[in-house]
């Protein structure tokens, strides 16, 4: 097979993962690139001053964000002296396996992606990403490091022309990725002195204190007897059968996931009125929940529940960016910022990524365990630290807020958005029927805790003033710039 056609093969094939994500074009995409003989993979730097298409294109499988756009014809081709990471089929092959969860067969042609070219920054990044989704968090850092070292020389990119599928707006910056990938993982496997000396490629003031990610979240003996502005966390809060209809209504497998369009990564959540006479399981859930924080928090005027759910796998979860809970409608429409009285998360597993919790300078960290109940005032700065392992975190969250219902509904494409109403049951609302009332429980006497905390929750960074931009796909706002919480107060309006 001549190396032209290998590359046109390969072009086929990464347009059949760029026309749409479903399983059928990506088996298509891996039926073409099997047909190349693995005789004909290219070596080390082979014409690669043609005009072939870089690698970083290609997005990392976990985000699922392929384009469909049309692209730009190519023109006149430049030559490079630099050993420029083209688009390697064996890359793509491999990209294409993970796409569909299947790890395992990703790693033959990825190996002899890396044997040809052992430091090629773009198989290097996909490397780092397959080893993060198995959980093996150090090798993975490592390979993302080498990517970040690797990938420095190529900087500026080249200016050469694309293939007809590649156009230059989605080229990902591997340095980037790679280095703040490094960074992330490197936090979460306590190498504070290499995250320090990485991070001084972007231009940061602050972060996560490594304080803060070394603290255990075990349960201390701190109890919490009566009214507190500090986080709570109970254990074993709820009867046993309001926490398996809970359960059933969000197991992994449940239709609620697929009906609500879940993996679409869209936020929408359900508002119900304290006044609501619904007699369902969440009108006795909210009920029980809103009378056992009451003792430590001042309830009385609120006026509805916001709720929602959300579900990740652990070795592949980033965690969860730093923000604050708002009325979404009302920072789109009305350019207000309210937050809940009081936002609380229960926990269905025990996996997972910590919680973490701030108020001006002090930080908490709760971890995950199945029937955990965690709250803390509303308008406190909160997110979820990446994590290893191989278990879900699901968790059930509740907003409890002193206003009513001024607008929300539904969003783009007429699929719930912030604040809809619960659906009705129907065709495309069967997990609606899950929630029919169950034996009503009395409120039981629990013990709330105060969290672990530690007194200095960011560290002021001196010397961390490079250009390289944080890739916002992937930025958890765990190194930020900026004055402390200031930077997330002045970015409320920004979308998530």
């Amino acid at each position: 097979m001549e190396l032209e056609e290998v590359f046109e093969r390969t072009g086929a094939a990464v347009y059949c993962l760029q026309s749409d994500d479903s399983s059928d074009s990506i088996n298509q995409a891996i039926d073409i690139l099997l047909e190349i003989p693995p005789t004909h993979v290219p070596e080390t730097g082979e014409n690669c001053d043609k005009n072939y298409a870089y690698a970083e294109s290609l997005p990392d499988p976990s985000s699922k964000k392929l384009s469909s756009k049309k692209r730009k014809s190519p023109t006149n081709t430049t030559t490079s002296s630099t050993a420029d990471p083209f688009l390697h089929p064996s890359i793509v092959l491999s990209y294409a396996y993970l796409s569909l969860h299947l790890l395992q067969p990703s790693v033959t042609p990825l190996s002899l992606s890396l044997n040809s070219w052992p430091s090629n920054p773009s198989s290097l990044l996909l490397h780092a990403s397959n080893l993060r989704s198995i959980s093996s968090l150090l090798p993975s850092f490592l390979a993302y490091k080498k990517a970040s070292q690797t990938s420095t020389s190529l900087l500026p990119l080249p200016q050469l022309e694309f293939v007809d599928l590649i156009s230059v707006e989605d080229v990902i910056n591997v340095r980037s990725k790679s280095t703040y990938m490094a960074c992330l993982l490197g936090s979460l496997l306590g190498r504070h002195e290499e995250v320090e000396e990485m991070l001084k490629g972007f231009k940061v003031d602050f972060r996560i204190a490594p304080e803060l990610w070394r603290l255990k979240a075990e349960e201390t003996n701190v109890i919490v007897e009566g009214s507190t502005k500090n986080p709570i966390e109970i254990r074993d809060f709820l009867p046993q059968n309001y926490f398996s209809r809970l359960r059933d209504i969000f197991n992994p497998d449940a239709a609620f996931w697929e009906e609500t369009d879940y993996s679409s990564g869209r936020y929408y959540s359900y508002y119900i009125p304290v006044k609501d006479k619904s007699d369902n399981f969440f009108d006795q859930l909210l009920k029980y929940m809103h009378s056992s924080l009451g003792k430590y928090y001042d309830l009385q005027n609120v006026k509805g529940y916001e709720i929602w759910a959300h579900t990740r796998m652990g070795g592949n979860s980033l965690g969860h960016w730093l923000h604050y809970d708002t009325d979404e409608w009302g920072v789109d429409n009305r350019k207000i910022v309210r937050h809940p009285k009081v936002s609380a998360v229960f926990y269905l597993e025990g996996e997972g990524g910590e919680t973490v919790v701030f108020d001006e300078g002090r930080g908490w960290k709760v971890g995950t365990e199945a029937n955990k109940f965690f709250a803390f005032e509303g308008d406190k700065l909160h997110g979820v630290l990446p994590c290893g392992g191989e278990g879900r975190r699901t968790t059930f969250m509740v907003g409890f807020w002193e206003v009513e219902k001024e607008g929300g509904g539904r969003g783009k494409g007429g699929k719930d958005g912030p604040w809809s109403d619960l659906p009705r049951a129907g065709r495309r609302s069967n997990w609606i029927r899950e929630i029919e009332e169950v034996e009503e429980e009395e409120v039981r006497e629990v013990v709330a805790k105060e969290p672990k905390s530690v007194e200095e929750a960011f560290e002021k960074l001196e010397d961390c003033k490079g250009d390289v931009e944080i890739p916002k796909d992937i930025d958890q706002r765990f190194f930020f710039p900026g004055e402390g919480l200031e930077y997330f107060q002045k970015n409320l309006f920004e979308a998530d």
